[in-house]
């Protein structure tokens, strides 16, 4: 009679509380009071702490800072791509959603008497002005504005040779 095998006890299948997903998970990572389980998958570990945050997370996609000094304009964008769900990336952005946001090279701080820091960050339209000089802001929109006209017109031209 052959030897008879260890019988191994069936794991427990059971829900991870970040994503809902049903697993038979070896083990769980657990947040600091063992409140919330999470399963194996990177964003339901990071919720728990089991990793670290990400650093747009962290961020947000801003700055808690007023902006104070406009250098440069590098980018504008009408929505946060972070900050959409799955089925509303795949949909076109509805009109509710759309914020207009600017990336901004400049000096940050919390007001005038603040010397601040540099930083890169989305700023939305309606802060520009709140600390920055009106002729400032028209200045680096204008140049900013110039930049993507001559991108532009080089795709144009590529595009263009391409026919």
């Amino acid at each position: 009679m052959p030897p008879r095998r260890r019988q191994v006890p069936p794991r427990r299948a059971d829900r991870c509380d970040v994503c809902g997903k049903k697993t038979a998970a070896g083990g769980w990572y657990w947040n600091d009071d063992r409140s919330k389980k999470a399963c194996h998958l990177r964003d339901c570990r990071r919720e728990v702490g089991a990793l670290p945050p990400l650093a747009n997370a962290r961020a947000g996609g801003s700055t808690d800072a007023a902006l104070l000094e406009i250098e440069e304009v590098l980018g504008m964008r009408y929505c946060d791509p972070s900050q959409m769900t799955a089925v509303a990336l795949r949909n076109p952005v509805d009109e509710d959603d759309e914020r207009l946001e600017y990336l901004v090279s400049g000096r940050f701080g919390s007001g005038p008497d603040d010397r601040g820091f540099h930083s890169v960050a989305w700023v939305f339209d309606g802060d520009l002005l709140d600390h920055v000089d009106a002729e400032e802001v028209k200045s680096a929109m204008q140049a900013y504005k110039n930049r993507m006209d001559k991108e532009f017109a080089a795709l144009a031209d590529a595009c263009n040779a391409e026919m």
